[in-house]
């Protein structure tokens, strides 16, 4: 126990609650540059698809005219791309409590949720 170094370990339940946009991508940036294991918690699919998964930050290009675009910011690149990772794994929690793996990440769970809903012709 004296020499053990315990690993590096972010919990992260629903963090991009009540933040704005700027501190969701500040969030984000940050989680990047972790170096040490995540475990996210959120219904946020841009958040899990930037820090998990290592997807674009998306970023609201709000230039007074009422019409907001997203646009793909690649400026936390200032390391040279040293802190890139590889991408993480997205699971899903369903019915009583079943853990489930999203092979194809938060794009397949998008998906599967939209044929879902096609299904019961709500979409």
């Amino acid at each position: 126990m004296i020499v053990y170094t315990a690993p590096d370990l972010l919990v992260l339940d629903e963090p991009s609650t009540h933040l704005d946009i700027d501190t969701i991508t500040a969030l984000i940036r940050a989680l990047r540059h972790y170096t040490g294991a995540i475990i996210l918690v959120s219904h946020d699919r841009h958040l899990v698809r930037c820090v998990i998964e290592g997807a674009p930050i998306l970023q609201y290009s709000g230039d007074g005219d009422g019409g907001d675009e997203l646009e793909d910011d690649t400026s936390d690149e200032e390391d040279g791309g040293q802190s890139k990772r590889e991408p993480g794994k997205v699971y899903m929690v369903g019915p009583k409590g079943r853990v489930k793996l999203l092979e194809n990440g938060v794009d397949g769970y998008t998906e599967s949720m939209e044929k879902k809903l096609k299904k019961l012709k709500i979409l």
